[in-house]
């Protein structure tokens, strides 16, 4: 038997190549082996899939990854039922309560301020639908993909994965919907009319009250000081916002009441600013100091303040 050429050889394992490649391919698009060979137009071979299935496919590249239509939370968001194991389930999945998720869902549906599917979201009296092109994400979907990123902290493609949305349309979304969450509900849910969280003396004496109930007398809220991780902070101003952490924060003073309500939130400091920096901008603290509705009830008010090892 003759020794085959260098040339002979490689010609051999190219034809070998070129087959395996060409079965490998009928195989994928379902094709016996004696099946049409096929090929691309190079004729280098069958032009094969990167992944056998769409589903497979990453970032939003396929369309499976952006019909909302086959995520989980799509079931949740479907059903009306939520005095059922499934709102525990929603409220494991967003941390929010799913009667609580209805309401600022219906509130933004007519306040307008959003565009709405033409089928799969609620639409006000007198709303026009939209014209030509492609129909937008429905709301409902695009507000529990905002709330899902501030239960779990992202990151924005984890919870465009878990809705099977577009990662940028989910981003902008998001900015928008935080800013109109401000202007609809931070005065009213956090700060009432005054701005620090109490509006009369009765709501004071409240919560006074049960911090006395359990041996506290004078003090009307709790306060912490937290961090934000920034992660885009200037290069040249690190050194004021890096800190305690090692890395730069944003850091602001956050009030509760005894059942958790925030009820003021103070100006943002940049992270390495001490407790005393913090403090003189607290418009709390400096209501409770200098504030006659606080001031002029006989006894002294005052906010249990709690340090980073978590005594007071």
């Amino acid at each position: 038997m003759s020794q085959l050429s260098e040339d002979e050889f490689d010609a051999i394992l190219d034809a070998d190549f070129d087959q395996l490649v060409t079965d490998f391919g009928r195989q994928v698009r379902g094709e016996g082996l004696d099946g049409p060979a096929g090929g691309s137009a190079r004729g280098h071979g069958p032009r094969t899939p990167r992944y056998l299935h769409p589903q497979d496919g990453l970032g939003a590249a396929s369309q499976w990854r952006k019909d909302y239509t086959s995520s989980t939370l799509w079931e949740h968001l479907q059903t009306k039922q939520v005095l059922s194991d499934g709102a525990k389930e929603f409220f494991q999945l967003l941390r929010i309560p799913r009667e609580l998720f209805d309401c600022i869902y219906t509130h933004a549906v007519n306040s307008g301020s959003f565009p709405l599917h033409p089928v799969h979201d609620d639409h006000p009296p007198g709303h026009a639908c939209q014209g030509r092109g492609a129909p937008p994400v429905p709301l409902k979907v695009k507000i529990a993909a905002a709330f899902r990123y501030m239960a779990t902290g992202g990151p924005m493609e984890s919870v465009a994965s878990f809705v099977h949305g577009d990662k940028a349309t989910l981003q902008a979304f998001f900015h928008d919907f935080v800013q109109w969450m401000v202007v609809e509900y931070y005065e009213e849910k956090v700060t009432v009319s005054t701005g620090i969280g109490f509006d009369n003396d009765d709501a004071i004496s409240r919560s006074e009250r049960v911090f006395r109930g359990v041996g506290l007398p004078g003090i009307i809220s709790s306060m912490d000081g937290v961090h934000l991780a920034w992660g885009k902070a200037p290069s040249r101003q690190k050194w004021m916002y890096k800190g305690k952490e090692g890395y730069p924060t944003l850091a602001l003073n956050v009030h509760c009441t005894h059942n958790l309500r925030i009820i003021y939130i103070a100006p943002i400091c940049t992270g390495a600013s001490n407790d005393k920096t913090m403090v003189r901008q607290d418009a709390l603290v400096i209501a409770l100091r200098n504030d006659p509705r606080f001031r002029d009830k006989g006894d002294l008010l005052w906010c249990l303040i709690h340090d980073a090892r978590g005594s007071s």
